[in-house]
């Protein structure tokens, strides 16, 4: 007997040759009974059901277990796996099951269960797969529960363990998708995107760890304080997760998460607060802690208010002038930034930052400014083509 008939006959229905009918007769509490059966199903085919436990399914949040023989094929099921896709597409479409949100809450599930135990590219890719078109369709569902749901499945087709172009195209395409969400600003959505961006950032690379920490600390400055405190408890929990401390986390990333955060220092100071308190400092602290990554981008953009509040953290004498030169990571930091600026006057463009910024540049030459520490200034160069070469294959940016 094969699974899915054992799941109809546990439900005390006999026949397949008519799923629908079959799934419309059923009581409401038979047909959640029969979503649960189908998720266990996937559990107990590859022999990782223990004592009511999936050691996959119910096991480690970063979705890294991958013990032998955890897919229906290594387990010579693939007759089972057939007819379960062939059940699922069916019932998928059956009026019956989207009428009940219950159900659906269920059925997303079920397909985490048999996604979390499969690696056919036929069935996984998220751009073509019938799973995961259903997966990413409830992502924008009216109901809550639905949407937590989704976001839960969603993580499974992004797992480490899947094949690498597959989990690749897989990634890219949920991030794309997630931060097209994001910038509707539905604020209904708002929480349960914020869980999905943290399943993104616990069971995927370092990448899209990135862009997902950019994701879920910009929501540390949304005016709805509901909104700002899930932000918060998902970065603690992320920390956690991972066994990192807040400032672990974090620092691989300052260059890209400090910017974002300080360049809305004075239009929301309750991001720049609410980091600081998940890194344990004070907000003074964390603007000196960045200001190598925060200082070059801030002199670019001309925003010499916020340059003079990083300056006043260090000091009431400290000017803005004095901050771009020391420490010397600073002003190398600055320089190379403004030389790597498409510009028909390059030199011209980079003395008219620091001036703007800084009247006191306007007596410095360029030039002597590069020779104070030339190879410092060549080494961060070096080091912000290598960014350049990497940001244009993963185009990972700060939200605007």
């Amino acid at each position: 007997m094969t699974l899915c008939k054992f799941a109809l006959r546990h439900c005390n229905y006999k026949e397949l040759t008519s799923s629908r009918t079959c799934y419309a007769s059923m009581p409401e509490e038979q047909r959640s009974k029969f979503w649960r059966m189908i998720g266990s199903c996937a559990c107990a085919a590859t022999n990782n059901m223990h004592n009511g436990r999936c050691s996959v399914c119910d096991g480690d949040r970063r979705l890294r277990q991958e013990p032998a023989k955890n897919t229906w094929e290594e387990n010579d099921r693939s007759e089972d796996w057939t007819e379960m896709f062939l059940l699922l597409t069916e019932l998928f479409e059956s009026q019956d099951l989207q009428l009940s949100n219950r159900d659906r809450v269920l059925a997303i599930l079920a397909i985490r269960s048999l996604v979390l135990h499969n690696k056919d590219p036929t069935y996984l890719d998220l751009g073509n797969s019938f799973l995961a078109e259903w997966c990413l369709k409830y992502l924008h569902s009216s109901s809550r529960e639905l949407r937590i749901a989704a976001g839960r499945t969603l993580a499974a087709f992004l797992r480490e363990g899947l094949p690498v172009d597959l989990r690749n195209r897989n990634r890219q395409l949920a991030l794309n998708f997630l931060r097209a969400l994001s910038t509707k600003d539905i604020v209904g959505q708002h929480e349960t995107l914020i869980l999905a961006w943290g399943r993104v950032a616990v069971v995927c690379g370092e990448k899209e760890l990135n862009l997902a920490l950019l994701r879920l600390v910009d929501y540390l400055g949304h005016p709805n304080s509901l909104v700002c405190s899930v932000a918060y408890s998902e970065l603690e929990d992320i920390a956690e997760t991972l066994s990192l401390s807040p400032q672990t986390l974090l620092k691989p990333f300052y260059r890209s998460i400090a910017v974002a955060v300080v360049q809305d220092l004075t239009t929301k100071p309750q991001k720049a607060q609410q980091l600081a308190e998940f890194l344990g400092m004070s907000v003074s602290h964390f603007l000196l802690l960045t200001q190598r990554d925060t200082v070059p981008f801030l002199v670019l953009t001309r925003k010499k208010d916020i340059l003079q509040r990083i300056a006043s953290a260090r000091s009431a004498e400290t000017n803005i002038q004095d901050m771009c030169l020391q420490p010397p990571a600073n002003l190398a930091a600055v320089i190379s930034t403004l030389l790597f600026q498409p510009s028909s006057d390059v030199e011209g463009n980079a003395t008219r930052c620091l001036a703007e910024v800084a009247p006191g540049f306007q007596s410095s030459d360029l030039g002597s400014l590069v020779r104070s520490n030339p190879v410092l200034i060549a080494c961060e160069m070096l080091k912000a083509a290598g960014d350049e070469d990497e940001s244009n294959a993963s185009k990972v940016s700060p939200p605007s």
